[in-house]
Protein backbone atom coordinates (compact mmCIF):
# COMPACT_ATOMS: atom_id res chain seq x y z
CA UNK A 1 0.00 0.00 0.00
CA UNK A 2 1.39 3.44 -1.31
CA UNK A 3 1.62 5.67 1.59
CA UNK A 4 0.75 9.68 1.44
CA UNK A 5 4.36 11.45 2.95
CA UNK A 6 2.47 14.64 3.67
CA UNK A 7 -0.46 12.22 5.92
CA UNK A 8 2.75 10.54 7.56
CA UNK A 9 4.27 13.74 8.79
CA UNK A 10 1.14 15.14 10.01
CA UNK A 11 0.41 12.33 12.05
CA UNK A 12 3.75 12.50 13.32
CA UNK A 13 3.17 16.21 14.64
CA UNK A 14 0.04 15.22 16.34
CA UNK A 15 1.58 12.27 17.82
CA UNK A 16 4.78 14.87 18.52
CA UNK A 17 1.89 17.55 20.19
CA UNK A 18 0.17 14.63 22.06
CA UNK A 19 3.59 13.54 23.73
CA UNK A 20 5.88 16.20 24.23
CA UNK A 21 3.88 19.71 23.87
CA UNK A 22 1.58 18.99 26.64
CA UNK A 23 2.45 20.54 29.87
CA UNK A 24 1.78 19.44 33.20
CA UNK A 25 -1.65 20.53 35.44
CA UNK A 26 -0.01 22.09 38.68
CA UNK A 27 -3.71 21.34 40.25
CA UNK A 28 -2.71 17.52 39.71
CA UNK A 29 0.24 18.10 42.43
CA UNK A 30 -2.29 19.57 45.59
CA UNK A 31 -5.07 18.21 47.24
CA UNK A 32 -8.99 18.30 46.04
CA UNK A 33 -11.02 20.50 48.20
CA UNK A 34 -14.10 18.51 48.84
CA UNK A 35 -17.31 20.09 47.57
CA UNK A 36 -20.49 19.21 49.20
CA UNK A 37 -24.18 20.47 49.54
CA UNK A 38 -24.66 23.82 48.37
CA UNK A 39 -24.29 26.03 51.17
CA UNK A 40 -27.11 26.63 53.34
CA UNK A 41 -30.13 29.59 52.80
CA UNK A 42 -27.89 32.36 54.73
CA UNK A 43 -25.06 32.08 52.84
CA UNK A 44 -26.08 34.91 49.86
CA UNK A 45 -27.08 37.05 52.73
CA UNK A 46 -23.75 37.00 54.38
CA UNK A 47 -22.66 37.21 50.61
CA UNK A 48 -24.29 40.19 49.71
CA UNK A 49 -23.03 41.58 52.86
CA UNK A 50 -19.23 41.27 52.01
CA UNK A 51 -20.54 41.92 48.70
CA UNK A 52 -21.85 46.12 50.05
CA UNK A 53 -17.93 46.30 51.58
CA UNK A 54 -15.79 45.89 48.25
CA UNK A 55 -18.52 48.48 46.84
CA UNK A 56 -17.66 50.78 49.48
CA UNK A 57 -13.94 50.30 48.75
CA UNK A 58 -14.22 50.66 45.33
CA UNK A 59 -17.05 53.88 45.60
CA UNK A 60 -14.15 55.71 48.12
CA UNK A 61 -11.35 55.43 45.37
CA UNK A 62 -9.28 53.08 48.21
CA UNK A 63 -7.94 49.43 47.16
CA UNK A 64 -8.92 46.94 49.69
CA UNK A 65 -5.65 45.12 49.90
CA UNK A 66 -4.36 48.57 50.90
CA UNK A 67 -6.55 48.76 53.93
CA UNK A 68 -6.02 45.44 55.09
CA UNK A 69 -2.04 46.38 54.82
CA UNK A 70 -3.02 49.93 56.57
CA UNK A 71 -4.81 48.42 59.04
CA UNK A 72 -2.17 45.47 60.32
CA UNK A 73 -3.18 43.74 63.12
CA UNK A 74 -5.29 46.53 64.83
CA UNK A 75 -8.69 45.06 65.89
CA UNK A 76 -11.85 46.21 64.10
CA UNK A 77 -14.68 47.10 66.21
CA UNK A 78 -15.99 43.55 66.43
CA UNK A 79 -12.79 42.10 67.31
CA UNK A 80 -11.97 41.01 64.42
CA UNK A 81 -8.47 41.64 62.13
CA UNK A 82 -8.03 42.83 58.70
CA UNK A 83 -6.14 40.36 56.67
CA UNK A 84 -3.66 41.30 53.69
CA UNK A 85 -1.33 38.54 51.41
CA UNK A 86 -2.29 37.16 48.10
CA UNK A 87 -5.05 35.19 46.59
CA UNK A 88 -3.71 33.55 43.33
CA UNK A 89 -6.00 30.95 41.15
CA UNK A 90 -3.39 28.90 38.51
CA UNK A 91 -5.49 27.45 35.34
CA UNK A 92 -4.52 25.23 33.06
CA UNK A 93 -4.51 24.38 29.10
CA UNK A 94 -2.73 21.70 27.10
CA UNK A 95 -0.27 24.25 25.99
CA UNK A 96 0.27 26.43 29.08
CA UNK A 97 -0.59 27.39 32.50
CA UNK A 98 -1.53 31.16 33.94
CA UNK A 99 -1.01 31.93 37.13
CA UNK A 100 -3.29 34.83 38.48
CA UNK A 101 -4.05 37.36 41.11
CA UNK A 102 -6.75 39.19 42.67
CA UNK A 103 -5.77 42.39 42.98
CA UNK A 104 -8.68 44.65 44.78
CA UNK A 105 -10.01 42.07 48.33
CA UNK A 106 -11.18 42.59 51.65
CA UNK A 107 -10.67 39.73 54.20
CA UNK A 108 -11.34 39.62 58.37
CA UNK A 109 -10.14 36.94 60.84
CA UNK A 110 -11.74 37.09 64.44
CA UNK A 111 -10.32 34.21 66.89
CA UNK A 112 -10.71 34.03 70.45
CA UNK A 113 -7.10 34.48 71.96
CA UNK A 114 -4.74 32.31 70.41
CA UNK A 115 -6.65 29.28 69.54
CA UNK A 116 -7.13 29.22 65.93
CA UNK A 117 -10.41 26.51 65.83
CA UNK A 118 -12.12 29.34 67.10
CA UNK A 119 -11.30 31.59 64.29
CA UNK A 120 -14.00 32.87 61.44
CA UNK A 121 -12.07 33.46 58.08
CA UNK A 122 -13.87 35.49 55.71
CA UNK A 123 -13.09 36.89 52.24
CA UNK A 124 -14.19 39.05 49.19
CA UNK A 125 -13.08 39.49 46.29
CA UNK A 126 -13.72 41.47 43.14
CA UNK A 127 -13.37 39.92 40.61
CA UNK A 128 -12.62 42.49 37.92
CA UNK A 129 -9.22 43.12 39.43
CA UNK A 130 -7.94 40.43 38.16
CA UNK A 131 -3.56 40.59 36.96
CA UNK A 132 -2.99 37.56 34.41
CA UNK A 133 0.02 36.21 34.14
CA UNK A 134 1.70 38.36 37.40
CA UNK A 135 4.79 36.50 37.65
CA UNK A 136 5.98 37.39 33.90
CA UNK A 137 3.45 38.90 32.25
CA UNK A 138 3.61 38.79 28.31
CA UNK A 139 2.00 41.50 25.83
CA UNK A 140 -1.30 38.85 26.13
CA UNK A 141 -2.02 39.06 29.87
CA UNK A 142 -4.40 42.13 29.50
CA UNK A 143 -6.39 40.68 26.90
CA UNK A 144 -6.56 37.09 29.39
CA UNK A 145 -7.64 39.44 31.86
CA UNK A 146 -10.34 40.89 29.73
CA UNK A 147 -11.59 37.51 28.66
CA UNK A 148 -11.33 36.39 32.50
CA UNK A 149 -13.98 39.02 33.45
CA UNK A 150 -16.13 37.72 30.67
CA UNK A 151 -19.64 35.71 30.56
CA UNK A 152 -16.66 32.69 29.55
CA UNK A 153 -15.39 32.81 32.82
CA UNK A 154 -15.96 34.93 36.08
CA UNK A 155 -19.31 36.95 34.32
CA UNK A 156 -17.51 39.94 36.15
CA UNK A 157 -20.34 42.22 35.25
CA UNK A 158 -23.20 40.38 36.44
CA UNK A 159 -21.01 39.16 39.36
CA UNK A 160 -18.78 41.43 40.57
CA UNK A 161 -17.42 39.62 43.74
CA UNK A 162 -16.78 36.02 45.30
CA UNK A 163 -16.83 35.45 48.57
CA UNK A 164 -15.80 32.79 51.03
CA UNK A 165 -16.85 32.76 54.61
CA UNK A 166 -15.73 29.84 57.28
CA UNK A 167 -17.76 27.85 59.10
CA UNK A 168 -15.54 25.31 60.84
CA UNK A 169 -11.96 24.93 61.36
CA UNK A 170 -10.85 21.55 62.85
CA UNK A 171 -7.26 19.92 63.85
CA UNK A 172 -6.55 17.67 60.89
CA UNK A 173 -2.26 17.75 60.30
CA UNK A 174 -1.75 16.84 56.62
CA UNK A 175 1.31 16.76 54.76
CA UNK A 176 2.97 20.45 55.68
CA UNK A 177 -0.59 21.19 56.55
CA UNK A 178 -2.35 21.90 60.11
CA UNK A 179 -5.55 22.13 59.87
CA UNK A 180 -9.16 21.64 57.93
CA UNK A 181 -10.68 24.44 57.19
CA UNK A 182 -14.87 24.20 56.19
CA UNK A 183 -16.90 27.22 54.81
CA UNK A 184 -19.25 28.32 51.75
CA UNK A 185 -17.17 29.42 48.69
CA UNK A 186 -19.70 31.52 46.37
CA UNK A 187 -18.37 32.45 42.35
CA UNK A 188 -21.01 33.74 39.48
CA UNK A 189 -23.69 33.63 42.38
CA UNK A 190 -23.12 29.75 43.07
CA UNK A 191 -22.81 28.84 46.51
CA UNK A 192 -20.91 25.63 47.58
CA UNK A 193 -19.44 24.11 50.31
CA UNK A 194 -15.71 23.35 50.32
CA UNK A 195 -13.37 21.58 52.86
CA UNK A 196 -9.83 22.05 52.43
CA UNK A 197 -6.30 21.46 54.17
CA UNK A 198 -4.42 24.58 55.57
CA UNK A 199 -1.91 25.95 57.79
CA UNK A 200 -3.15 28.34 60.12
CA UNK A 201 -1.45 29.82 63.50
CA UNK A 202 -2.38 32.53 65.80
CA UNK A 203 -0.14 33.88 68.40
CA UNK A 204 0.19 37.45 70.11
CA UNK A 205 -3.13 38.80 67.90
CA UNK A 206 -1.18 37.59 65.04
CA UNK A 207 -2.97 35.45 62.33
CA UNK A 208 -1.92 33.69 59.52
CA UNK A 209 -3.50 31.23 57.19
CA UNK A 210 -2.16 29.26 53.94
CA UNK A 211 -3.54 26.73 51.76
CA UNK A 212 -3.27 25.07 48.45
CA UNK A 213 -5.74 23.15 46.66
CA UNK A 214 -7.80 22.31 43.38
CA UNK A 215 -11.35 23.21 42.84
CA UNK A 216 -13.09 21.84 39.45
CA UNK A 217 -14.60 25.13 37.54
CA UNK A 218 -17.50 23.54 36.23
CA UNK A 219 -18.92 23.55 40.15
CA UNK A 220 -19.47 26.77 39.27
CA UNK A 221 -20.90 27.00 36.13
CA UNK A 222 -17.10 28.52 34.44
CA UNK A 223 -17.29 26.26 31.55
CA UNK A 224 -15.49 27.76 28.78
CA UNK A 225 -13.57 24.73 26.90
CA UNK A 226 -10.62 26.58 25.31
CA UNK A 227 -9.54 25.57 21.74
CA UNK A 228 -10.23 22.11 20.12
CA UNK A 229 -6.63 21.61 20.20
CA UNK A 230 -5.66 24.06 23.59
CA UNK A 231 -8.67 22.72 25.70
CA UNK A 232 -8.66 24.09 29.38
CA UNK A 233 -8.80 21.86 32.40
CA UNK A 234 -11.31 21.15 34.33
CA UNK A 235 -8.88 21.91 38.09
CA UNK A 236 -8.15 25.16 39.15
CA UNK A 237 -5.28 25.63 41.78
CA UNK A 238 -6.25 27.99 44.60
CA UNK A 239 -3.44 29.54 46.81
CA UNK A 240 -4.22 31.30 49.66
CA UNK A 241 -1.61 33.40 51.70
CA UNK A 242 -3.49 35.47 54.26
CA UNK A 243 -1.84 37.52 57.39
CA UNK A 244 -3.14 40.20 60.08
Amino acid sequence: MTRNPSWLAALAASALFITAGCTENPADSKPAAKVETPAKAEAPAAAAAAAAGVATGVATGVATTGVAAATGAAAAADGSLALTGDIIFVGSKVSGNHACKFTDWTGKAKVTGDDVTTAKISFTVNTNGIQADYEAPSKWSPKLEEHLRSDDFFSSEAHPTATFTSTGIVPKAGEGTTHEVTGTLTIKGIAKTITFPATIAAEGGQFKAKAEFSINRKDFKIEYPGKPDDLIRDDVLLKLNLKS
